[in-house]
């Protein structure tokens, strides 16, 4: 009875040492082509810090460009009030007031003008007038 216990955990333990040969095997295995596939990456390794690189760049400009752009939309520039003021006779205008979206001429007499008017006023003499731009 002796010798089938001992033969068993001998047959036991064999067993397990062949499983445990088997699973390195298989891991050694594993592990040379996980290698072998980093030494095919390692050239592209390069190529893909290059492409982040050039996209990373490519952001940037274009974050640039769309700055540029948004300021070019927001700049108005006096373009609008002085095709405006071309048509107004300046011989009887106290004081002019441009803001972002309005002109306000102050003169002595009416002031006549084909853009939109936005308001008229007149007292003691004095015209206002605020035109839309």
């Amino acid at each position: 009875m002796r010798y089938v216990v001992l033969a068993a955990i001998v047959a036991s333990l064999t067993l397990c040492l062949g499983l445990e040969l088997i699973s390195k095997q298989k891991t050694d295995q594993r592990n040379a082509i996980i290698e072998q596939k980093r030494r095919e990456l390692q050239p592209m390794a390069k190529i893909a810090a290059e492409v982040q690189a050039y996209t990373h760049a490519k952001d940037a400009l274009q974050r640039r460009i769309d700055i540029i752009n948004q300021l070019k939309m927001n700049q108005k520039g006096p373009v609008g009030a002085m095709k405006i003021l071309a048509g107004v006779d300046p011989a009887m205008i106290d004081s002019i007031a441009i803001d972002q979206k309005t002109i306000t001429i102050n003169s002595r007499a009416e002031v006549q003008t084909d853009a939109e008017v936005l308001e008229r006023r007149s007292a003691n003499g004095r015209f206002t007038l605020k035109v839309k731009i």
